[in-house]
Formats: C-alpha cells, structure tokens, sequence
C-alpha cells in the first residue's frame, strides 16, 4: 500500500534545493522561457506562491512511501478555489529516477484522492507540460480530463529585432 506521509523539514529542504532550476528547465523545454531568464523566473514564482515555505497555510508536502515503507517520491499541493469549489491543485509530483515505472506514481493519485476527500476536498486539479506525454497518460488513465490546452506552432526562426 502507498502511503503520503508528512514532509520532515530536511526532506523539504531537499526538495525546495531542486525546485527552482527544475521548474526553470521545465519552463525552457516548453518554449515559455529562455534559459537566461528561466531561474530568476522560477525563483520569483516558488517565492510567490510558497511566502513561508514549508509552512505557507493550505500547502501541503508529502513523501510517497511504498509498501515497505521506503520512500519514493513527493507530492506537493495545495487547498484552492475551483468553480466555487475548494479542491486540491497538485503542484507537483515526483517519483525518484530508481523508482520509476513501478506504478508508485499511479497508486499515489490513488492515496491522495483518499487524503483529498479527509480534507474534505471537492477534487483534484493539476496541470502537466506538453512534453511531458507519460505524465500526460497517465492523468487520463486516471480520469483526468482536460480543462484546457495550449497551443503553439512554430513557424521558423524568430525575427530580428
């Protein structure tokens, strides 16, 4: 059984060490960002919605522990409004590269739509990036459904300034 288990401070000081340039590379593989800019952005915007860190109020941090108890990853989200609605946006999930394809990611969505309804939640939102397609599958194999796409083609280089 996957549990979600509290985030100590040490594993959140871990974790918030690797998600600024991690968000910031993200950010650049879609194209929204240049590389130039990408880690004052990310920083600006974790600052933004994280005032207190680990400690920001409706924010909530938790490892991915596995049946034997060893942990295999972390989920981060928070208690937002929705369409009238309060429901849990997940920020961000992350399953360790030793971990991967094991389904600990799958049976995590699992333990958190438990956690979502104890907190008394009306659902779960989340957002994934366009290169990211087995993330992406794995959302609609969950019954996620779209609640809105981004487009972009790109026509050739771009202008001189």
């Amino acid at each position: 059984m996957t549990r979600l288990a509290p985030m100590s401070a040490a594993e959140f000081a871990a974790y918030f060490e690797a998600l600024i340039p991690d968000y910031a590379m993200d950010k650049v593989t879609a194209g929204q960002w240049t590389p130039d800019e990408s880690q004052a952005r990310s920083a600006a915007e974790v600052a933004s919605l994280l005032p207190a860190g680990q400690a920001t109020p409706g924010h909530h941090f938790r490892v991915i522990e596995d049946a034997s108890g060893q942990t295999v990853g972390l989920i981060w989200f928070a208690a937002e409004e929705q369409g009238g609605q309060k429901i849990a946006y997940v920020y961000d999930i992350r399953i360790f590269p030793e971990a991967r394809r094991k389904g600990h990611a799958r049976r995590a969505f699992r333990a958190l739509e438990g956690l979502v309804q104890e907190l008394g939640l009306a659902g779960i939102g989340l957002h994934v990036f366009g290169h990211n397609a087995a993330a992406h599958a794995l959302y609609v194999e969950l019954g996620y459904r779209p609640t809105g796409i981004n487009l972009f083609k790109a026509l050739g280089p771009p202008l001189p300034n």
